[in-house]
């Protein structure tokens, strides 16, 4: 079985964004029948833009962890209004 789910560009890759946040999941039975099934189940970001939003609403000043987000120029950044301007 395979699902994915559909998301807006948000996950930058060679300075753009083309990658949505969306997870994607794979299961396999194995061949036996009697042992678990394989099952892989991960995101495309490295956190979520719910966070971003999160940090950015915060009524403190809360950065984002060094090397999860970047700003409408692709340029690295811990400021959670450049990723949403962005």
């Amino acid at each position: 079985a395979v699902a994915c789910a559909n998301s807006p560009a948000y996950v930058s890759f060679l300075g753009r964004k083309i990658l949505g946040t969306n997870p994607v999941a794979f299961g396999f039975p194995r061949t036996n029948g009697e042992e678990d099934p394989i099952i892989i189940d991960m995101s495309l970001a490295a956190t979520s833009y719910g966070d971003v939003q999160a940090a950015a609403a915060a009524a403190d000043d809360v950065l984002l962890p060094e090397g999860v987000a970047v700003d409408a120029r692709g340029q690295p950044t811990v400021d959670p209004a450049d990723v949403i301007d962005g």
